[in-house]
C-alpha cells in the first residue's frame, strides 16, 4: 500500500507541473492578446522580445491557445483534487494500521522520519526498528 502511496504523491506532483506549464503558457498567450498593436492590421507586437524587425501574431490561433490552455488547466486542477482525495483516503487507512511494523513503515514512508529518529520516539534500537520496516 505505501509503495501505491508514493506512487500517487508522484503523479500528483507530475499533474501540478502539467497544470504549471498549462497557466505559464495561457499568460504568455493572454500578453500577447493584450499588446496587440491596432496600427500593425491587427496583429500582436512582442513588446519583451530584442529589438529588431516585429514579431507579428495572428490573434485567432492566439486566442485558440488560450481557450485550449485555460481546458488544460481546468482538466489538471480537476485531476489534481481527485488523486488527493485518494490519498488522503490512504493516509487516513494507513493510519489505522496496526502493529509495529505499520506503524514504522508509516513513520518513515509518509511522514518523513528516519530509522534513528523512529527508535528514538517509540524507544527501540535502530537495527530493530531499521530490521522492522525493511521486513516484507
Amino acid at each position: 500500500m505505501i509503495d501505491s502511496y508514493n506512487d500517487l504523491v508522484k503523479e500528483i506532483e507530475i499533474h501540478q507541473n502539467l497544470k504549471d506549464a498549462a497557466e505559464k503558457n495561457y499568460w504568455y498567450n493572454r500578453k500577447i492578446l493584450h499588446e496587440t498593436d491596432p496600427h500593425m492590421g491587427g496583429g500582436s507586437v512582442l513588446s519583451d522580445m530584442p529589438k529588431g524587425s516585429p514579431i507579428y501574431a495572428d490573434l485567432e490561433p492566439t486566442i485558440n491557445k488560450c481557450i485550449k490552455f485555460k481546458a488544460d488547466i481546468k482538466k489538471e486542477d480537476n485531476f489534481i483534487k481527485s488523486l488527493e482525495k485518494n490519498k488522503r483516503v490512504i493516509e487516513k487507512d494507513l493510519k489505522e494500521l496496526t502493529g509495529l511494523q505499520h506503524k514504522v513503515r508509516y513513520m518513515h514512508d509518509i511522514e518523513g522520519k528516519t530509522y534513528s529518529e523512529i527508535a528514538e520516539e517509540l524507544n527501540y534500537e535502530y537495527g530493530y526498528v531499521r530490521k522492522l520496516a525493511n521486513k516484507k
